[in-house]
């Protein structure tokens, strides 16, 4: 069974790495082949069927849910569907956001339902028949960036809806009625609940109801590294199966009768594992708490059966379940972060001398899994929180004991009595206040989340063979080397620029601009992106999700220049997020009243030269400033031997005629086009001066103003100038100095099948 079930593992993962599927020649060849080999290999049977069974089942998953999808070339037309409404429904500033299950079949679709009079209650289990214009899921692709269209394929769902008003909308029947008790248990929470800055945590912990806390809560989990604390999970379903186990155990005892019939351990088994089911079933049967039950099973079955089972044959079994039910959450990472944490957890205290003293019993395992971890955390988060160990040592048991039980309780009471459950739900709120302040104190450490440089993911396997090593029994021979297989987690990356040259990216912000340039010592920020969302008190924007983990991944820990071109904020969203965690030697901009922060004026005429690298702004003027748009600071980057790239931000027409002043200066070999290709840009004039050999367009994916242009992009075609847009290749990677320029399109490199190509 082991062994199955990891080569099943190895099955599944082959399968997902594919940047394509294979047709059906190359996979009845393979399955040829590998039947071949366990023939002539007969005691690698077990792993090749395991492997075989793994990718011909996550290759089953993977059609089905490619099977639905929107045709290409009918992105944004109107859908009839019928459906039903997954989860409990999110009120924004934009409308009511929820997830629709499309019947019979049930794929899920993103909804979102704009603010408007018509919109009728909306509870999980209605059914409804809705105009939908319905949208591909298209996320945005970035080095070191979260990558949402794997999330969302992760998850079984491949398109969005926006519903349109009709008179066709209407509901057709209520199905779930467990999915409408859920629902009634959250808004039930939150009218028996004061409001308060912890309220928000209570429905997470008990229905698993995330979707209202805002980012900078969610940052002060992720720097403590206690994040799992508030998403249903084994943890909590742990909790729950433990004290059901240990109250049936006792109350059983006391009857002979029962005892007679059934004995205690197996009643409580059963009990505490119905437990775990049923909070699982009420937080909506997220993967976590899927994943939990299932483990849980795998520890409980053996018990109601009276065999006894080795941990590694139970957690097979659990992994094996895992991977039949839902095959592709190996792309997710609360797969590899839960059956790690068990792992290190069975191998840190398995095969030792018998547990003695609070510390082994109690101590240890948050030392092992916290270590144990580091390979992880580098490869997922690019951080790793130094107070993680503390805080989990204080938050798991006040969680455990002083805040789920009331969560429980609580919302139990709410089908008695409002006053006695909002008794209950208010004391786990006062305890959680409590737990928050420790945690907010201990988040506001300088050292509370490391940055680290994002790993590949061979130094990530080197590691983790490290961390095993030096998890081994006490007095195993060299044990403590495993220190040095973790060092190449420390290895800076190799793709440094040599003098003379500039490596350029050209990130994906949807529709914004930012871009990297780097040279051999030294790095500036050309605009910093959109912000996501209206909430000015939230780091939701592209300083934060994008431009911060491209440079961790690149392993830029320094920040020498940022120009923001002026301060629309598709192009100076992100500053603040940049600036609080990496502090520019200078700053630049048309428009410093209307940046963050403090920044000096980006003038034509100043220039510098960086390891062999020519930075020079052409624009504007102080005639120019105070124009919008047309005082955008327009910089030229001119490496040693001659090639160039062109920034333009968002000059249009009357911007683009002033630089013809200076005609000479605009040659370029590299222009990022101005203003995104809007029909107020692309002077005919202005393109022949800078003689671009590649144009390169930031711009948004089906974004509202229809950006470029089309007849703009005609006039560069025209003069044989090759288009890139960000929205078809995602970030684009040059590199300024070298003999032949060549373009790296980040979504064609790394894309997989399920991406949109």
């Amino acid at each position: 069974m082991r062994l199955f079930s990891f080569s099943f593992l190895c099955g599944v993962l082959l399968l997902v790495s594919l940047h394509a599927l294979p047709g059906n020649g190359v996979l009845l060849s393979g399955a040829a082949m590998a039947v071949l080999a366990a023939v002539l290999f007969r005691p690698a049977t077990p792993v090749l069927l395991g492997i075989l069974c793994g990718f011909f089942w996550a290759l089953i998953a993977a059609g089905s849910l490619l099977s639905f999808s929107v045709p290409e070339g009918t992105d944004g037309k109107i859908f009839r569907l019928h459906g039903e409404v997954l989860s409990i429904p999110e009120k924004t500033d934009a409308g009511t956001r929820f997830e629709f299950g499309v019947l019979p079949f049930g794929q899920k679709i993103s909804v979102l339902w704009k603010r408007s009079k018509n919109i009728p209650e909306l509870n999980p289990g209605d059914a409804f028949q809705l105009d939908l214009r319905l949208y591909r899921i298209h996320g945005l692709m970035n080095p070191g960036g979260r990558d949402s269209e794997t999330d969302a394929f992760a998850k079984g769902m491949r398109a969005r809806g926006v519903v349109i008003d009709s008179s066709s909308n209407h509901p057709l029947s209520h199905h779930s009625r467990f999915n409408r008790f859920r629902a009634k248990i959250f808004a039930d929470i939150r009218r028996v609940l004061p409001e308060s800055k912890t309220s928000c945590w209570i429905p997470a912990l008990a229905v698993g109801e995330r979707k209202n806390i805002s980012q900078d809560r969610w940052e002060v989990l992720k720097r403590t590294g206690t994040n799992h604390l508030m998403a249903i999970a084994g943890l909590h379903l742990g909790f729950v199966s433990g004290w059901v186990f240990l109250l049936v155990n006792f109350l059983w005892k006391k009857s002979h009768r029962l005892c007679s019939r059934l004995p205690a351990g197996l009643a409580a088994a059963g009990s505490a594992f119905l437990a775990a089911a049923g909070y699982a079933a009420l937080s909506g049967f997220d993967l976590p708490a899927r994943r939990a039950c299932l483990m849980i099973m795998a520890a409980i079955l053996p018990l109601m059966l009276r065999r006894k089972v080795s941990f590694w044959q139970l957690y097979a079994l659990a992994l094996l379940g895992v991977l039949l039910l839902q095959p592709l959450s190996v792309l997710s990472s609360p797969f590899w972060l839960s059956f790690g944490s068990v792992a290190l957890i069975g191998f840190g205290m398995g095969g030792r001398v018998a547990p003695s003293g609070f510390w082994w019993k109690y101590g240890r395992i948050q030392w092992i899994v916290t270590l144990g971890l580091l390979p992880l955390s580098v490869w997922l988060f690019q951080q790793y929180s130094l107070v993680s160990l503390a805080a989990n040592a204080i938050a798991i048991p006040w969680m455990g004991f002083l805040i789920l039980p009331f969560v429980i309780t609580g919302s139990i009471l709410l089908q008695i009595s409002d006053v006695a459950s909002g008794f209950f739900l208010q004391v786990a709120d006062a305890s959680l206040s409590g737990l928050w302040q420790v945690l907010s104190y201990l988040s506001k450490f300088s050292f509370a989340a490391v940055p680290l440089v994002s790993a590949h993911i061979l130094q990530v396997l080197i590691a983790i063979a490290g961390v095993f090593i030096l998890l081994l029994p006490k007095g195993f021979p060299g044990r403590f080397l495993g220190v040095l297989w973790c060092l190449p987690l420390l290895l800076p990356k190799g793709d440094v620029p040599l003098p003379g040259e500039a490596h350029v990216t050209l990130l994906d912000a949807g529709q914004g601009l930012s871009a990297v340039v780097q040279t051999a010592h030294h790095v500036l920020v050309y605009d910093t992106g959109p912000r996501y969302g209206r909430d000015k008190n939230t780091k939701n924007d592209a300083g934060e999700n994008i431009l911060t983990p491209f440079l961790r991944y690149s392993a830029i820990r320094h920040l020498d220049t940022l120009v923001v071109s002026h301060g629309d904020s598709d192009h100076a969203g992100g500053v603040s997020s940049l600036v609080s965690h990496f502090l520019p030697e200078n700053i630049y901009t048309s428009e410093p009243e209307r940046i963050p922060v403090k920044s000096s004026y980006c003038l034509r005429g100043q220039k510098w030269i960086w390891d062999g690298v020519r930075f020079e702004f052409l624009y504007p003027e102080m005639s120019d400033l105070h124009e919008g748009n047309n005082s955008s600071c327009v910089m030229k980057i001119t490496a040693k031997n001659g090639q160039s790239v062109l920034m333009t931000g968002d000059i249009e027409k009357p911007a683009e005629l002033k630089l013809l002043q200076h005609r000479a200066d605009l040659a370029s070999t590299v222009l990022v086009v101005p203003h995104h290709g809007s029909k107020t840009s692309g002077e005919p004039a202005f393109i022949e001066a800078v003689h671009p050999g590649v144009a390169l367009i930031p711009v948004g994916w089906h974004n509202r103003y229809h950006f470029p242009h089309e007849a703009v992009m005609q006039r560069y075609r025209v003069r044989g100038v090759h288009l890139l847009q960000t929205a078809d290749a995602g970030a684009i990677q040059f590199t300024l100095g070298q003999k032949y320029l060549t373009f790296s399109d980040w979504r064609e490199a790394h894309g997989h099948f399920w991406h949109l190509l």
